[in-house]
């Protein structure tokens, strides 16, 4: 008994001394092993799947399809319209002075030169066709202050489109205008706007007359007329700065003419006041020169 004990003895260490010598080739190899056989899992799984769309291929044409047709808004024409941005919201005071002071405070407008604070007491909006015949966008008019050169150029004119979201289209300092000043005025169903500002620079008078659109999101003049003067516009002895022959005052008063086919044309009377000699100034505006002409425009 103690010889065969001794025996198994003998014959284990020699067994146990080696594997604790070979411990790291063995764990090398037992991970070796285990990589080798998750990749023969992977491949074999693989292999099922592609084995099963191969067999199944027009099952699942069939499924991306249905798919793809569920996904689509038209495909199904009695479900709701997808809802659209409210512009009505715009109307609110509150939200509308926000989103114009944001505009002032951003001075990266170069539609706008010395606009500053705005008044939302003084401001009107209406939702019309601005940009095409068939899309409504809602316009913002606000009064603001701005420097004495600007005249009555202190307003801030803000176009949104609502289609989808809010998003501002066009914004920029402009005169003044009333909503009774929006109109087709050539017939293509799209709104235009008639504006006019006045401003005194440097003893000088400047008038302007502008009708423009915003057609596809741009601003577009469709006629402008500008004015200017030096009579009662702040600069005394005029016969000092100026001699005879020139041009004192050359003035377009415009209105527009409501056609039967609802177009409009606009009537323009242009005078033109030329110095025609005088030692003073009164002198000069009694020999004053005027010529008057009237022409009718075809808006189109």
């Amino acid at each position: 008994m103690k010889q065969t004990t001794s025996r198994r003895r003998t014959e284990q260490m020699p067994f146990d001394i080696l594997r604790e010598a070979q411990r790291p080739n063995a764990l090398k190899t037992s991970a070796r092993a285990e990589k080798t056989y998750m990749m023969t899992i992977y491949i074999e799984n693989f292999n099922s799947i592609i084995n099963c769309m191969k067999r199944h291929t027009k099952l699942l044409m069939i499924v991306w399809t249905l798919g793809l047709f569920a996904c689509n808004p038209l495909a199904d024409k009695t479900k709701e319209k997808v809802q659209h941005f409210d512009c009505n919201s715009l109307t609110d005071p509150k939200v509308i002075y926000k989103i114009a002071q944001s505009i002032i405070d951003k001075h990266k407008n170069d539609q706008m030169w010395n606009l500053s604070e705005m008044d939302t007491t003084n401001f009107f909006t209406t939702e019309d066709y601005f940009t095409n015949p068939t899309t409504k966008n809602r316009l913002v008019r606000l009064a603001g202050n701005a420097g004495m050169s600007s005249g009555n150029a202190n307003n801030l004119l803000i176009l949104f489109s609502c289609a989808d979201t809010v998003n501002i289209v066009w914004s920029g300092q402009i005169g003044d205008f009333k909503p009774s000043d929006i109109k087709d005025v050539n017939g293509d169903g799209i709104k235009e706007i008639v504006c006019s500002s006045g401003m005194t620079w440097m003893g000088e008078c400047n008038e302007n007359y502008d009708i423009f659109t915003f057609k596809d999101s741009k601003k577009n003049v469709l006629f402008t007329a500008h004015s200017t003067s030096v009579i009662d516009c702040g600069f005394d002895n005029l016969t000092e700065r100026y001699k005879k022959g020139d041009t004192l005052e050359n003035k377009f008063e415009c209105s527009l003419i409501n056609l039967h086919d609802k177009a409009y044309q606009v009537k323009q009377i242009h005078t033109i006041k030329i110095h025609n000699g005088g030692k003073t100034d009164p002198e000069m505006l009694q020999n004053i020169k005027v010529t008057k002409d009237t022409t009718i425009i075809q808006l189109q």
